[in-house]
């Protein structure tokens, strides 16, 4: 006996709230065949991963235990409210291994990107908002990387790199490509990842006074001028507390740091370190 179900009326409530689709034909087929657990997170939010346990096929497309997947940053700092108002303003979504990813090595950020094969343009992302450590999350319609474009020559990209990128449809990749890939989460995505732990004030604050207050970097003590010195996490990860992941940097030292282009340091502020650096000849 087959059975038919109306549940729009329970779908549309479930999407006022906000809640994550799935595709319940993608969890059960024909033949009552239950889906491996890992197809059931890389179908929501995703699955945060170091970089280096993505695959790559051939071609340069992105892969996870087997899967072809799209890979972004769940962490979007201070802007992540403008980027849920606006996706064209934040981090792009990566389709294949460009030169983007390559540069997010060398830099040694590899602790930053979550896996999905969802076919949704919306992708859940974190952030601190932009007043001290307000936590703040939401969905935002985030845009495909143009390295990866030019990486795959999708839809002969070179040729008319603007009309393909504005049209660029995840499905439709999806369903371009079929991928044979071969290959361990490391943490769920969709759980708050976005912002700084609780303790961090105790952890920064102690980790600072073991450095004395001197910057690991140009060296000045700022001891003096306490806020003057932050705590800088190497990896991007502002969960990632342990101490080797962690240097003491003085503000213009930690604007200078890979992806902190946009830190903003008052010219009093700016002034004041480079005093304490020229009477301490550093």
């Amino acid at each position: 006996m087959k059975l038919q179900v109306d549940l729009r009326a329970i779908d549309s409530i479930a999407r006022r709230m906000g809640a994550d689709t799935i595709n319940v034909g993608r969890i059960l087929d024909d033949g009552g065949r239950k889906l491996d657990p890992i197809d059931i997170e890389l179908s929501g939010r995703g699955i945060e991963v170091p970089l280096s346990e993505i695959e790559v096929s051939t071609d340069g497309r992105l892969g996870y235990r087997g899967r072809q997947v799209v890979l972004y940053i769940q962490d979007h700092g201070w802007n992540v409210a403008e980027v849920v108002k606006n996706g064209e303003a934040g981090k792009k979504f990566h389709i294949a291994d460009c030169g983007t990813l390559e540069d997010m090595r060398q830099k040694g950020r590899f602790e930053r990107y979550v896996v999905r094969n969802d076919t949704s343009e919306y992708f859940y992302i974190t952030g601190t908002g932009s007043f001290g450590y307000r936590k703040t999350e939401g969905n935002a319609r985030l845009k495909v990387c143009k390295n990866c474009l030019k990486k795959l020559f999708y839809q002969e990209y070179s040729r008319d790199p603007v009309e393909v990128f504005s049209n660029f449809d995840l499905k439709e990749f999806f369903q371009r490509y079929e991928s044979n890939f071969i290959s361990k989460p490391s943490r769920i995505a969709g759980q708050f990842d976005g912002g700084y732990s609780e303790d961090w004030e105790r952890i920064s604050t102690t980790y600072k006074r073991n450095r004395d207050f001197t910057c690991e970097k140009c060296g000045v003590n700022v001891r003096s001028h306490t806020g003057l010195l932050h705590v800088h996490h190497i990896d991007g990860v502002k969960t990632n507390n342990r101490p080797s992941n962690l240097k003491a940097l003085c503000a213009i030292c930690h604007s200078g740091q890979p992806d902190h282009e946009h830190m903003h340091i008052s010219r009093q502020n700016r002034e004041a370190i480079m005093r304490l650096r020229h009477r301490q000849r550093v």
